[in-house]
């Protein structure tokens, strides 16, 4: 009571020091240094005439005897004695091996297995193998008779692009159930790649499934040309030397002779050669266009070879020689070159290389018409 009406400014600090040890039931450890100062504050004079105020026991240098916990106990929860038992630790997985699954009941193990199967990750990280084996197996069949002509198509061009390339792609069209107008029509809507587009300009220069169209096929040959396509950079250098959907311009058609050459078509060296041979959009020169010829003959192309046993023959560029020039023309007319079949039959008849033979000469000129 006494402690309650007193005022608080009204205590000095050494009374009030003693009126803590009065009042306090606790044993003083050390002298309450706090709360002694020279300018207490309001708070601190509160706080230490409260009688409910009771400093707090200092803790014991010394050890418990008996066993106590650590201090950051983990708190263990109901729901963790679900939690499956930890697993011993194994060494380090290698980069290759599957990722790690989790130990956590929710994630069952057989869902685990489904997500990170082989098969299930390459199908969600590449939709691009997925849709291709879709359409695959939904393939439309014009597309089917189209690639494989298409590839008809780029194999005779190399070795024959003249009359014999024109009666193969006609045969192989007879034998299909799709009509040539259809499969036309195909091309003309559907033009995935460079190689289509050659095919239907080849399409209006022949008149194949359409009216010829010459105009057309020079605009399509010469849009793969620009991109450096060396087949269609052949064909617009032949509409160039014959006046194909343009004016006729040889110097422009040995030009794209050259590019085509360039970029490796077998057919743009027999091309070259006979610009050479002919002083078509060049001067003439005889050991170039035997140079071309050999290229031409090395690569396949059977108009090469036997243009390369006509200068064989005729001694054009290089020594004459009757005997290799007749062993040329046989090769090539026994690839089906009609050309040859010819020349074969006048080296029979003339004994050029060959040794005159009046029964073999009429039979090669009649597989030659």
């Amino acid at each position: 009571s006494v402690l309650k009406s007193e005022s608080h400014r009204s205590l000095s600090p050494n009374k009030k020091l003693s009126t803590l040890k009065e009042k306090s039931p606790v044993r003083q450890s050390r002298p309450l240094g706090r709360a002694v100062s020279k300018s207490p504050s309001r708070k601190s004079l509160t706080r230490a005439i409260s009688p409910n105020f009771t400093t707090r026991e200092p803790r014991a240098p010394r050890r418990s005897s008996s066993v106590s916990l650590p201090r950051n106990t983990p708190k263990f929860s109901r729901r963790a004695q679900t939690v499956a038992p930890p697993q011993p630790r194994l060494s380090s997985p290698s980069r290759c091996s599957s990722p790690k699954k989790p130990n956590n009941r929710r994630h069952s193990t057989s869902v685990v297995s489904v997500i990170y199967s082989p098969l299930q990750f390459n199908a969600q990280s590449s939709l691009v193998g997925l849709w291709s084996n879709t359409s695959d197996r939904r393939e439309d069949p014009t597309k089917k008779i189209i690639d494989e002509l298409l590839s008809l198509f780029m194999e005779t061009y190399e070795v024959d692009p003249g009359d014999s390339l024109l009666k193969s792609v006609q045969e192989f069209l007879e034998n299909q159930e799709e009509e040539n107008s259809k499969i036309f029509d195909w091309l003309l809507t559907t033009q995935l790649s460079l190689q289509y587009e050659i095919l239907l300009g080849y399409f209006y220069l022949n008149g194949i499934g359409t009216p010829i169209a010459n105009r057309k096929a020079f605009v399509l040959f010469l849009n793969a040309a620009k991109k450096q396509y060396a087949i269609a950079q052949d064909l617009l250098g032949y509409c160039y030397l014959n006046g194909k959907g343009t004016v006729k311009d040889e110097i422009l058609a040995f030009e794209w002779y050259q590019k085509a050459a360039a970029n490796g078509c077998v057919t743009a060296f027999q091309s070259l050669g006979e610009c050479y041979h002919n002083s078509i959009g060049t001067v003439k020169n005889k050991s170039k266009a035997l140079q071309y010829f050999k290229l031409a003959s090395d690569g396949g192309n059977l108009c090469g070879k036997n243009m390369l046993a006509f200068c064989y023959e005729m001694g054009l560029g290089i020594s004459s020689d009757h005997k290799k020039a007749f062993n040329l023309y046989k090769q090539a007319a026994d690839a089906g070159y009609k050309l040859a079949k010819q020349n074969v039959a006048r080296c029979y008849q003339k004994g050029i290389g060959v040794e005159i033979d009046l029964e073999a000469a009429t039979y090669w000129i009649e597989k030659g018409n």
